[in-house]
C-alpha cells in the first residue's frame, strides 16, 4: 500500500511540473523580451525544483529498500522494551511504531 501511495504521489508531482512548464513556455512565446528573461529565470528555478524532487524520490526508494532492516530494528526495540518494562514505564509500542513510520 505504501509503495502504491508513493508511486501515485510521484505521478501527480510529475504531471503538475509538466503542466507548469507548458504554461511557462506559452507565456514565453506570448510576452516580450523582458518577460522572456524573467521566464528563463522561472524555468531555471523549476528545473532546480525537479532535481530536488528526483533526489527526494531516490531517498524514498532507498528507504523502501531499507524497510526490511527497519522491521528488524523494530523487533529489537520491542525486545528491549519487554526486557526493561519491569524497571521503566515506557510509551505503548504503537506510539513508537508510529514515530518510526513518520520518519520513513
Amino acid at each position: 500500500m505504501r509503495r502504491m501511495m508513493i508511486m501515485m504521489m510521484m505521478m501527480v508531482v510529475v504531471v503538475m511540473m509538466m503542466v507548469m512548464l507548458i504554461l511557462l513556455l506559452m507565456l514565453m512565446i506570448r510576452k516580450r523580451n523582458r518577460m522572456r528573461i524573467m521566464m528563463m529565470m522561472m524555468m531555471k528555478l523549476l528545473l532546480l525544483l525537479l532535481l530536488l524532487l528526483l533526489l527526494l524520490l531516490m531517498m524514498m526508494m532507498m528507504m523502501l529498500m531499507m524497510m526490511k532492516t527497519m522491521t528488524m530494528m523494530m523487533m529489537m526495540m520491542t525486545m528491549r522494551i519487554k526486557m526493561t518494562k519491569m524497571m521503566i514505564i515506557c510509551f505503548p509500542q504503537k506510539h513508537g511504531f508510529q514515530v518510526l513510520g513518520s520518519f520513513l
